[in-house]
Order: structure tokens, then C-alpha cells, then sequence
């Protein structure tokens, strides 16, 4: 009874709220039309105002230009020249010609109608137009007002009367000179020339819009011009009779919003402005039926759209609420037959749970079974009737990966449901990785019952992604351990991640017949020593190279029918798993138990199998780490040696050979006798060739056998070229040579000064040797290549050219055009393998453009530098040679030579004799001792000094004394290799002379500390 009364109540209530919607509605669309014809008054309004600015803008624009255009005439001189000559001769033809040139331009060129000209007493003189100019005998006097001549430019407005008014302006401009009144200029014009185009104009389009230019007097409004025309003069002497937007206009200010009927009786929406400077007033007006038609017609659209859409509403409800009875009755019939599918549909259910390979399993509060399906007998192993009633905690052994037990129960009582993984064991003792979906059992009100849980296997899955794992750890560790030994020992810690692996053994196969055991761990057997393969399980699997897992009958198979011999103690499962690179075995992975609870099979089998290929790869991968380890080390070693024998070889034969040269360059000056003069010279001559070679082969063994340390700075070319080219003076007069020098200024590269000077140094030493006669020609200059900015430098020479097909020879080590017992020049084919080195640690090129007989021309691409203004030497030899002053009357300079060889002792003695006080001591420690006794003006100090402190220890120590600190120390040694220099000098060194010496370099020196 209570459900049909709720049905017999709906129609009355739905009327209530129909009625509740339509006047909502109602309500809701008179505030939004009242609303929306409120802002597009308000934007109307603005519009309407906008457009009055505009347009009282253009007309003020206007009247400036005008009066612009009349100051333009009362200041120009020669204007007032002739109007001073027309008010003194106004019956002179000539000025009146002149006159009339003057305006007529300006009357055709800004339309005005007639201009008069007026004496300063207001009395006609003159008029002009189009037509020319003529006599103003029967125009009146200007009117002065109050009799006093103007001061400024004015306009007049006139207006005549009839059915259609004719408004004109004047622009009066009085002219002056020095404040003395001259004459008048009247510039009359038909306004409406110009004002009708610009009534015409409206922003938008619109049937009602119109603009008007009002002229007010006291008791009339006389409308002058409109977007339509001109408009007829309305005038009243009684505001009562005036249409009320001219009332209105006329009661405003400046400017008003008017909202009144117009002329035609028609209500408009208006805006009135005063024109600035003007009796006028600008109207732009706009009917108001224009402005709200669009309102309207959306008013009326609603208005029959809600009519419709409430009609439909009404007639909706009224069928829905006779359905509503119909409905009614059939459900008290779908009731009943629900009820019975439903019972027959749980039926069903519990059927197929029962069947579901997922374990679906119900708990009471008390964790205690209360049902255990058929999916969970296959998971778990136990049979329903073994598990329900049991406590299910106890049973399962249950454990939360990631989780707490406490933190799933939390979160199930928060939110009534708890997902993720468990891990749980099986009846036989193994592992179950499980997914499970649990959540709380509830009666009808509410109250918890129990726990429902239904988890699906996953240990397969989880299975391959621990062995996957195991594969990417297993391949890091190639990587990550130091050692093999310490690859060995992780590779059994994740090996036993994955099954039970304490007896664990590598087998390696070394060569044809050996077999060695890296890592064994056994825990009945020891760690065998390398031996001849034999006849076990482990050299079966390296034969057959195929997988073997053994098991105790297995085993007694193999040993009675003699296909393996039994080693050591005998175990219950044995798994052999071949590791191997490509194709080739070349060790084995083995895995054993004793304990018989312990038990291998398949599944294990397949596991290692699946990794021993990562196995066999880390271990290959690590042998061939370690072996190049010890290569590097090795080669480190090696490359050691051989510095330290290049450099002693280099001191070694630089001393003995700074004695030689030296004297012998002393006795080719001091003998007398030509035969014995030529003798020395040719021992000087031959020595040196023996230092170019040995500079040569150092040289090159530096650059290849270690990291040449780069100081890259600009570099200018002009003047290293020119410290180049000094050094071979001589051979170019012996040779009659002429040297061409095209060398751009301040041209600079960005590289190391002292591997460009060395380059420069090889590369003309080339172009001298081999040209006989003939000149040599060096360039320089910037070029842009492959976007870059780059110094080309080329060197060409006449002499006797390369062949194409030796190019790539010249540059090899050792290697000259000119080869074997009937070679033609000396030397020892190093200099242009030693330019190709230098220039690839410059980041250059070098190319060669040659051929036999015609010369050959060199081309270096060096990187350029930003260069800076700088006196730099671009052409020319001739520079001068430093020279020690070495005579006066002031005292010569005390200088302490430490040297350990006597023979460079007197050389450096017989050079410097007549240069400074001499003073020598052979070791270090009776350097250190005599600075202590003496101060000393310079030092030439030895860097090899046999047994004790060398001389660069012996410089440090000396430093350490205040009054040695500025004191310049030379090093003067035969440690000439690349980078010696920079590394001396970087120690504390004033300055470096590289043995063998002559007697010019060490003056030079000296100059350098003494100035």
C-alpha cells in the first residue's frame, strides 16, 4: 500500500516542480535580458562616443591646418613685403600680380573659394580666386570689433538662411610687421566641401546611424551638415518647441549622452561634443529600435523555444507518470522470477569457483579455513578436507614481499581490500609466488564475517624474471670486480639466488690437454691443481660440449660401462653445464649435492643452462681485461725505459759534442794557416751534420713516444719566421739564393710557439738543402676554408722537385728521394716526418704540388688566432745581431759556471773571458756553498752533475736564499729533447742553451741576463 501511494503522489509533485522550473525560468531570462540590454547600451554608448571623438577630431585637425596655413602668411617676409607694398600702392598692377600668384597657389592647392585682403583699417583691397584677382569696389568694410585691429588668426562662421542653409568660413589673418598692423588676409571656403565626406562615414554598417553638426545660438539650433545632406535650419525662440534632442543638446555641456527623440519624433540614442575652438557641436545619433532589434528577435526566439521544450516537458511527465503505473505491477512480476534465476545463478557460481585453476579461499575473523577450492588444492598440494577449519597463518606460512603483515591488515580494515604479491609454501616445501586480491566478507548490514583471498600463480614468472636478472648481473660483472677471482665468487652468489648451490665449481680448459679449477667450493672435496684432462664428468661435458645432469643411476651407468672413472667423493645429483664462446667449450659450470633433501632436475638444469652462455662471456671478456692490463703495464714500463735512454743518450752525446764543435769552431778563428784553418772547419762542418741528425732522431722518438704537452696561444708568423730565417743567412750567400717574402702583418695562429718555430725551422732547412740555384719563396696570409678562418702558409723552392708518385714516401721516417750509396744529398730523411707530426699535434695540414725538375711548393693550413697590434717583421733577413758590450770602464759582472765536464769548462771560459768575471765550481754542493761566501751577478748551471744533487736541486736550494731570489740562473745542459725547455724554465729557470753552444748563442745569453 505505502509503494502505490508513493506512485498515486508523483503527477502532484511534478507539477510543483514544473511550476518551480517555468517560473525559474522565467525569472532567470528576465535577468538576463535585462541584463544583456544593459551592456549593449553601455557598449552602444561608447561606440556612438568613440565615433563624435573621431570625428570632432578631424575637424579640429582641420581648423589647425588652416590656421597653420594663415600663420604661415603672417610671418613670411617676403609676404609682408608686398602686402606693406599693396596698403601703401593698392593701385600698382605689379604688386597685385605678385600677390595673386602667391594665393592662387594656395587657393587650388587647399580649395578655398575667394581670399580678400583688407587694409589694417578694415577697408577692401583686393580679392582672388580661381578666376584670378579683381578690384573689391563693392565689397563692405571688415568690421573691427570694438575697432581694434586682431592679434591673432580667426574664423567666422556664416550661415544664410532659406529652406537649405549655406554655411561658409572665414579664417581672418592679420598681418603684421615688428607688432605694426599691416593689412588683413580673409581666407573664405564652402565647408561643405570638406565636412560632407566626413559625415558620410560610419565604422559600421547600419540603417538609423547618423552624424550632425549643430550650430547653437542663444534661442535656436541650426543643424548645418548630416550623413544625408544638409539639413534644414531649425530655430525657435521657445525651447518648448524644439524636438527634444535638440532641447537637450542645446541644454548640455561640452559633452552629453542624450537619449531623446530626434527631429523625426523617432527615439535615438545620441552623443554630443563640443567642436574645441567653434560654436559647434557634433551629434552622432543611432535609433534605438536598431540597437535592441537583435535582442528582440533572440527574446522572442527563447521565448518559443521554452514554450515548446516546457510543452514537451509537461506531456513527458503526464506519459511517464501513467507508464509508472503500468511498470509498477510488472515488477512485482520480474521480482519474483529474479529471485529464482538469481538462486540458480549462485549455484552456478560456486560450481565454476570450484573449478578455476586460481586458488579462491574464505577465512572466518579468526584466519580460521573455511573453504578451499580446486585451484588451490593444484596450487598448494593439499586436499580441502586437509586445510578447512585450520588456521590459515599456521598453515600456509604466509609472507608479504615489500610489506608488513601488520601494514596488509591495516590497509585491509581501512579500505576493505588489500592487492599484491605473497609468497607462500607448498605442502611439499617449495615456494609459491603468488598475486592475491583480497578483501573483507560482509553481511547485508555491514558487519566483517570473514576474508575472502584469491590468488593466482605466478612462481613461473617470477622464476624468469630472477634468471633474467641474474643474466644482466652476470654480464656487469665483467665490468664491476676487479679481479677473476672476485667475478668467480659473485657468479655463485647469483647462482645461488636462484637454487641451492653450495657445492659449486669453474672448470677451464687451458690449451689441448689441461684443465684447470679457477674456483672450487666443495664441501667434501678440496680445490684440485691443474692437471691433465682425464676421464670424469667434468672432461665428459668438455668433449660432448652438451649439458649433463646425473643423478646416482646415471652415474652408476657411465662408471660400469667405463665412459667416465669416478674422481673423489660420489654425489647425488650432478649438473655439468658446457660454457662456451661461438662454437668452442672452453670450460664447465658444475653444481652438485650430497644431501639427499637436496634435489636436482630439470628445472634447475634449464636455469643454468641459461646463464652459463652470460658465464662464459664475462669470464672471456675479463681474461682479455686483465691480459691488456698487464700489457699496459708492461708497454708503460717499456715506454719509461725508453724515455730515460733517449734522454741520457741525448745528454750523453751532447756534452762530448759541445767540446768538439766548440773547439773547433775557436781554432777555425784562430789558426793561421789555411790547410790547418779548413781541417777544423770541416771537423765543425761534420759534427754538426752528426747533431742535425742526432736533433733529428730525438726529435721524432719524443713526438712518438709520448704526450707532447701544447702551450695554445697566438703565435705570430712574422716574427718566428724571422728568427728562423736568421740561422741560415750563410748557406743562402753560399748558394746565391734569393728568398721572396710575402708575409701578411700581424698574421698569427693559435698553437704552441715553440712546435711552430720547429716546424718553420725543418721546412726551410728542406727548401735550402735541396735548391741549388734559384730562389726560395715564403707567403703567409688568412684565408677562409670550409667556413673557418685559417693562415695558408707556403713554402716554394726551385730546386730539383719531387715526383707524383713518391708524395707519401718523403714524409715516411728515414726514407729520401735520393736513396742508397749514390745518394745526392745528406741528411737523414727525418725533417718532413717530423713537420707531419708537428702539424698534427698544431691540428694542420700539410700538401705538396711538385714535379721533377720544376721545384716544389708546400702548402700549411694552421688554425688562425685573433691577433692584436704588434710590430712584427714581415720582409727581409737583416736583422740584427745581439752583441754584449763588453769594453767600458765599469766593472765587469761576476758569473758562476757549474759544470762537471772540464772541457766545457774551458770552452765556456774561452767565450766569455772577455765578457765578465769567471768563477767555476763541478758539483752541486760547492755551487750551494759559494752562493753562501759570495753573491754572484748570474749562474750558468749544468742539469746533469754526475753523483748527488743535480743542478736543477742545486737551483732550488739556491733560491731559497732572499738574496739569490732575482739573481737569473741559466740552464746550460744536454737535455735538448721537445718540451725540456718549457719544463726548465717552469722549474725556476731565467733562461735555457741547449748543447752544443757557439760563441754567439752564449753572447746572446748573457745579453739576455745582463742586458
Amino acid at each position: 500500500m505505502e509503494r502505490a501511494h508513493h506512485h498515486h503522489l508523483f503527477p502532484y509533485r511534478a507539477i510543483i516542480v514544473f511550476s518551480l522550473i517555468v517560473l525559474a525560468l522565467f525569472l532567470a531570462g528576465h535577468y538576463y535580458f535585462t541584463t544583456e540590454k544593459k551592456q549593449i547600451s553601455i557598449d552602444q554608448q561608447n561606440q556612438v562616443a568613440a565615433l563624435t571623438g573621431i570625428k570632432v577630431g578631424q575637424i579640429s585637425a582641420w581648423l589647425m591646418e588652416r590656421k597653420a596655413e594663415g600663420i604661415f602668411l603672417a610671418s613670411h617676409p617676403d609676404f609682408i613685403r608686398l602686402m606693406k607694398s599693396l596698403t601703401t600702392n593698392p593701385q600698382q598692377e605689379q604688386i597685385r600680380e605678385e600677390i595673386s600668384r602667391w594665393l592662387a597657389t594656395i587657393i587650388k592647392n587647399h580649395g578655398y573659394k575667394e581670399i580678400l585682403i583688407y587694409n589694417h583699417k578694415g577697408d577692401p583691397l583686393l580679392l582672388i580666386n580661381d578666376s584670378g584677382y579683381s578690384v573689391t569696389g563693392g565689397i563692405p568694410a571688415m568690421k573691427m570689433t570694438d575697432g581694434i585691429f586682431p592679434d591673432s588668426i580667426t574664423c567666422l562662421e556664416h550661415c544664410s538662411g532659406g529652406s537649405l542653409p549655406k554655411f561658409s568660413l572665414e579664417f581672418v589673418v592679420p598681418v603684421k610687421d615688428n607688432l605694426k598692423p599691416v593689412a588683413l588676409v580673409v581666407l573664405r571656403m564652402d565647408a561643405e566641401i570638406y565636412f560632407s565626406s566626413i559625415f558620410k562615414e560610419w565604422p559600421y554598417q547600419t540603417s538609423s546611424g547618423e552624424s550632425l553638426l549643430s550650430w547653437m545660438t542663444s534661442d535656436s539650433v541650426q543643424y548645418l551638415f548630416g550623413s544625408s545632406g544638409r539639413i534644414k535650419v531649425q530655430s525657435s525662440h521657445r525651447k518648448s518647441e524644439m524636438d527634444a534632442l535638440s532641447r537637450k543638446v542645446m541644454e548640455s555641456g561640452t559633452m552629453a549622452m542624450i537619449e531623446a527623440a530626434d527631429y523625426r519624433g523617432v527615439d535615438v540614442m545620441a552623443n554630443s561634443r563640443q567642436v574645441p575652438g567653434t560654436s559647434w557641436k557634433m551629434i552622432s545619433k543611432i535609433d534605438t529600435d536598431e540597437i535592441y532589434a537583435p535582442m528582440k528577435r533572440k527574446a522572442v526566439s527563447v521565448i518559443v523555444y521554452l514554450a515548446g521544450m516546457l510543452a514537451v516537458v509537461f506531456i513527458s511527465l503526464a506519459l511517464i507518470w501513467k507508464n509508472q503505473q503500468v511498470v509498477h505491477f510488472r515488477k512485482q512480476l520480474e521480482y519474483k522470477s529474479m529471485n529464482i534465476k538469481a538462486e540458480e545463478r549462485i549455484r552456478f557460481m560456486n560450481a565454476l569457483l570450484e573449478e578455476v585453476n586460481d586458488a579462491i579461499i574464505t577465512f572466518d575473523k579468526d584466519l580460521i579455513i573455511q573453504s578451499w577450492n580446486k585451484g588451490a588444492e593444484k596450487i598448494y598440494g593439499w586436499k580441502s578436507e586437509e586445510v578447512v577449519g585450520k588456521f590459515g597463518g599456521g598453515s600456509l606460512r604466509v609472507d608479504f614481499p615489500g610489506s608488513t603483515r601488520e601494514s596488509v591488515f591495516r590497509e585491509l580494515d581501512e579500505k576493505g581490500f588489500w592487492k599484491g604479491e605473497v609468497v607462500h609454501k607448498r605442502k611439499d616445501g617449495s615456494t609459491a609466488y603468488l598475486l592475491s586480491s583480497t578483501s573483507h566478507l560482509k553481511d547485508e548490514a555491514g558487519n566483517v564475517l570473514g576474508i575472502i583471498t584469491i590468488n593466482k600463480d605466478i612462481s613461473e614468472v617470477v622464476q624468469s624474471e630472477k634468471v633474467k636478472n641474474a643474466v644482466y648481473r652476470i654480464s656487469e660483472l665483467a665490468i664491476t670486480s676487479r679481479t677473476l677471482d672476485e667475478m668467480y665468487a659473485a657468479i655463485h652468489v647469483v647462482i645461488g639466488e636462484l637454487m641451492d648451490a653450495r657445492n659449486l665449481f669453474i672448470a677451464l680448459r687451458e690449451g689441448l690437454d689441461l684443465i684447470s679449477f679457477p674456483y672450487f667450493v666443495d664441501e667434501k672435496d678440496s680445490k684440485p691443481e691443474p692437471q691433465v684432462m682425464g676421464n670424469g664428468l667434468t672432461e665428459y661435458v668438455i668433449r660432448t660440449g652438451k649439458p649433463l645432469l646425473a643423478k646416482p643411476e646415471d652415474i652408476a651407468y657411465f662408471t660400469n660401462r667405463e665412459i667416465i672413472d669416478m674422481v673423489g667423493p660420489v654425489a647425488i645429483d650432478w649438473i655439468g653445464i658446457p660454457l662456451k664462446i661461438e662454437k668452442e667449450t672452453i670450460g664447465v659450470l658444475v653444481v652438485q649435492s650430497y644431501d639427499p633433501a637436496i634435489r636436482y632436475g630439470d628445472r634447475e638444469k634449464d636455469i643454468l643452462v641459461f646463464v652459463s652462455e652470460q658465464i662464459a662471456l664475462s669470464i672471456h671478456r675479463k681474461k682479455i681485461q686483465q691480459e691488456l692490463i698487464e700489457a699496459k703495464q708492461k708497454a708503460e714500463v717499456s715506454n719509461k725505459l725508453t724515455s730515460a735512454l733517449l734522454s741520457n743518450m741525448n745528454h750523453e752525446l751532447r756534452t762530448p759534442m759541445n767540446g768538439i764543435l766548440g773547439f773547433a769552431e775557436i781554432l777555425m778563428h784562430e789558426l793561421k794557416d789555411e790547410d790547418s784553418r779548413s781541417k777544423a772547419e770541416n771537423i765543425l762542418v761534420s759534427g754538426r751534420r752528426l747533431m742535425d741528425t742526432l736533433d733529428a732522431i730525438m726529435d721524432l722518438s719524443y713526438l712518438q713516444s709520448h704526450e707532447v704537452a701544447r702551450k695554445f696561444q697566438p703565435v705570430f708568423v712574422g716574427p718566428i719566421l724571422s728568427k728562423v730565417l736568421k740561422n741560415y743567412e750563410q748557406p743562402l750567400r753560399r748558394k746565391h739564393l734569393k728568398l721572396h717574402l710575402d708575409i701578411q702583418e700581424n698574421l698569427a695562429i693559435l698553437g704552441d710557439e715553440h712546435l711552430f718555430q720547429h716546424l718553420l725551422r725543418n721546412l726551410v732547412d728542406n727548401a735550402v738543402k735541396y735548391t741549388d740555384q734559384g730562389s726560395i719563396t715564403i707567403k703567409a696570409a688568412l684565408a677562409a676554408q670550409d667556413d673557418k678562418q685559417q693562415v695558408v702558409l707556403t713554402i716554394k723552392d726551385t730546386g730539383m722537385g719531387i715526383s707524383k708518385e713518391n708524395y707519401a714516401m718523403i714524409f715516411e721516417a728515414f726514407r729520401q728521394v735520393s736513396e742508397g750509396y749514390g745518394r745526392k744529398f745528406e741528411g737523414s730523411g727525418l725533417g718532413l716526418t717530423i713537420s707531419k707530426r708537428i702539424l698534427e699535434l698544431l691540428n694542420g695540414e700539410i700538401s705538396l704540388v711538385s714535379d721533377v725538375g720544376q721545384g716544389s711548393e708546400f702548402t700549411i693550413l694552421l688554425p688562425s688566432a685573433q691577433t692584436v697590434p704588434v710590430e712584427v717583421p714581415s720582409a727581409g733577413i737583416d736583422i740584427p745581431r745581439p752583441e754584449v758590450a763588453v769594453t767600458g770602464p765599469h766593472k765587469l759582472p761576476d758569473v758562476l759556471i757549474v759544470e762537471d765536464n772540464l772541457v766545457n769548462i774551458q770552452l765556456l771560459m774561452i767565450y766569455i773571458k772577455d765578457l765578465c768575471n769567471i768563477y767555476t765550481t763541478l758539483d752541486a754542493k760547492s755551487a750551494i756553498q759559494l752562493t753562501r761566501e759570495r753573491k754572484f751577478d748570474a749562474i750558468l748551471m749544468d742539469i746533469n752533475l754526475g753523483p748527488g744533487l743535480d743542478g736543477i736541486q742545486a737551483m732550488l736550494e739556491i733560491r731559497k736564499r732572499p738574496d739569490y731570489q732575482d739573481v737569473p740562473i741559466l740552464a746550460v745542459t744536454g737535455y735538448a729533447s721537445i718540451g725540456d725547455r718549457e719544463r726548465l724554465l717552469s722549474l725556476g729557470f731565467n733562461g735555457y742553451l741547449p748543447k752544443p753552444y757557439d760563441r754567439e748563442a752564449i753572447a746572446v745569453a748573457l745579453q739576455g741576463v745582463f742586458g
